[in-house]
């Protein structure tokens, strides 16, 4: 039996040795995977707090703003500059549901009250706009093969359309089970405005090196910039909408503006499914009224779809995340293949960070040889929660 040399020994050692950790991040990885599924209702309970935390940072910044009083300068704590925000944000929130929510609450009851009516007025127009398109398509000078094709797909998209409606407004409301875990959202929301300064400043410390410490500071200000950004502009995009959508329907005389207003501004926070289901929903509901009044809504809608993607949108997000269109598009269908309609929600901000990581990660290795000596300690990390 012919002994294997020592280099080869040592070779065989050192690919076991890469073998085993490559199976053992694999599998930490599959763990860390299969923990993240069974928490995934905490973990966007989680996500959801820190989105509230970015939305209101700005204010509580506004709030522990030094003032004068009797001659002294006056700061709030930290704490007590969230807890005057709160006390703020909940007056607003009754004000606003005082005058909003007495017509909200009467469309609603009414629409509740029409629906089967609604429903079967809509199965008896799309038969009959099936019949009017069957009667226009045999009038028109085509083959009897193109007729047949034509005829057979539009009534095959007609018997599609509303099993696809039902399906996505269902699987909406579905998320309303979550509902009572909502009031857990300012109290989380209270914890991580209070300590993220904390946080980032942990986070960071445990970093073996200056340099590493450095630019680890550096991307949590870009990714804390890059979510504030996104979440801001979602915000603010659902209440123009909302608004502008509630006017117009208002004035086109279309039923239950104020309710379709509201539905298209909370659909508006999930990128390209959450306008399309809510144009959908208004055209149909306007169509069972008027075919006429449906098409100028659908006219509408569209005009407003392209206003807000390319010129209200873009001014809103700001420079906050850098991506291409293109890259938005894909990124929104891989997050609803990877998870429906919170995969299409959170793929934007995903792909942001991953972008923000990549960036400086690449900075880190290219700063190597550079700027190696005299690297300061940065101060503690400011991140837009911080702020």
């Amino acid at each position: 039996m012919k002994l294997k040399r020592p280099d080869q020994m040592q070779m065989v050692r050192i690919y076991t040795l890469v073998f085993v950790r490559v199976m053992v991040i694999a599998l930490c990885v599959v763990a860390a995977l299969w923990l993240l599924y069974r928490v995934r209702t905490l973990l966007l309970l989680l996500i959801m707090s820190i989105f509230f935390a970015f939305l209101i940072a700005p204010v509580v910044s506004l709030f522990q703003q030094p003032f004068y009083f009797r001659g002294r300068e006056v700061k709030l704590p930290r704490s007590a500059a969230i807890a005057a925000v709160y006390l703020v944000l909940g007056g607003l929130l009754t004000l606003v549901l005082n005058l909003v929510l007495p017509q909200l609450w009467s469309q609603v009851t009414d629409l509740t009250a029409k629906l089967p009516n609604y429903m079967t007025t809509a199965s008896e127009n799309v038969s009959n706009t099936l019949r009017n398109a069957n009667s226009w398509v045999h009038n028109l000078n085509l083959s009897e093969r193109v007729q047949t094709y034509i005829i057979t797909e539009t009534a095959r998209l007609g018997e599609e359309l509303l099993p696809w409606l039902q399906h996505q407004i269902f699987a909406i409301f579905g998320y309303l089970q979550y509902v009572p875990w909502l009031i857990l959202v300012p109290v989380l929301g209270f914890f991580l405005l209070r300590d993220a300064n904390a946080f980032g400043e942990k986070f960071v410390e445990m970093m073996p090196n200056e340099k590493l410490k450095k630019r680890v500071r550096w991307m949590l200000v870009d990714m804390s910039k890059t979510i504030a950004a996104y979440i801001r502009a979602q915000i603010t995009s659902c209440i123009l909408i909302g608004i502008l959508v509630s006017l117009g329907l208002a004035i086109i005389r279309a039923p239950y503006p104020v309710v379709l207003g509201v539905v298209s501004g909370i659909a508006e926070f999930v990128p390209l499914a959450g306008p399309l289901i809510a144009a959908v929903i208004i055209i149909c509901l306007t169509a069972v009224s008027s075919f006429k009044m449906a098409v100028v809504v659908a006219i509408f809608l569209i005009v407003l779809r392209l206003v807000q993607d390319y010129v209200l949108y873009p001014r809103i997000i700001g420079e906050g995340i850098k991506m291409p269109p293109l890259l938005v598009i894909v990124a929104i269908l891989a997050g609803a293949e990877v998870a429906g309609l919170l995969g299409i929600f959170f793929s934007i901000p995903v792909v942001g960070l991953i972008l923000v990581f990549t960036q400086h990660y690449r900075a880190y290795r290219g700063l190597e040889t550079v700027r190696a000596e005299n690297v300061a300690i940065e101060p503690p990390v400011e991140t837009s929660l911080s702020k």
